[in-house]
C-alpha cells in the first residue's frame, strides 16, 4: 500500500467539499441577483425580510414573482426555508407598511401564480427610493 496517496474515499469527501462551498457561494450570488440588497428608508419600518421580499417584487419589474420565488428571497440559507403561509402575511405587512408611509406602491395578487407590482406601483417604488437615496446623500455630503 502506497502511504502518500490518499484512499479514495478521502478524495471524494474532499472534492464533495469543495463542490459544496462552490454551489453555496452560486446559491448566495444567484439571491443576490433575485433580489438585489434593497433598503428602504427607515421610517417604512421594513424588516429585513420584507426588504428581501420587496427587492424581489422590484427587481422583476411588472413580472410575476412566483411563491417558491418568493420563498426563496425571503430565506437567508438553505436551512431557512420558511413555510409557504408566510408569504402571504409578508405580502399583507409590506402593503400594509407601504399604505402607512403614504405610497401609493400597489402589489397585485395573481391567483396560483404569485404577486407582481402594478407599473404605477413600480414607477411609484422607484422614485421614493431615489428621492431617499438623494436625501441620504444630501445627509452625509455626497460621501456614499
Amino acid at each position: 500500500m502506497n502511504m502518500h496517496r490518499p484512499d479514495p474515499a478521502a478524495r471524494r469527501v474532499a472534492a464533495l467539499i469543495e463542490e459544496n462551498e462552490i454551489l453555496r457561494e452560486e446559491v448566495r450570488l444567484l439571491r443576490q441577483v433575485l433580489a438585489p440588497p434593497l433598503m428602504t428608508p427607515r421610517e417604512w419600518g421594513f424588516t429585513p425580510s420584507e426588504d428581501r421580499l420587496l427587492s424581489a417584487l422590484r427587481s422583476a419589474g411588472t413580472r410575476i414573482v412566483s411563491r417558491e420565488r418568493a420563498i426563496v428571497a425571503l430565506c437567508n440559507r438553505d436551512d431557512d426555508m420558511p413555510e409557504d403561509s408566510i408569504v402571504t402575511k409578508m405580502i399583507c405587512c409590506v402593503r400594509l407598511k407601504l399604505r402607512k408611509a403614504n405610497q401609493a406602491v400597489e402589489i397585485k395578487t395573481v391567483w396560483a401564480q404569485g404577486y407582481h407590482l402594478t407599473p404605477e406601483g413600480l414607477a411609484t417604488l422607484n422614485a421614493a427610493l431615489a428621492a431617499e437615496a438623494r436625501l441620504g446623500d444630501l445627509s452625509d455630503g455626497g460621501r456614499r
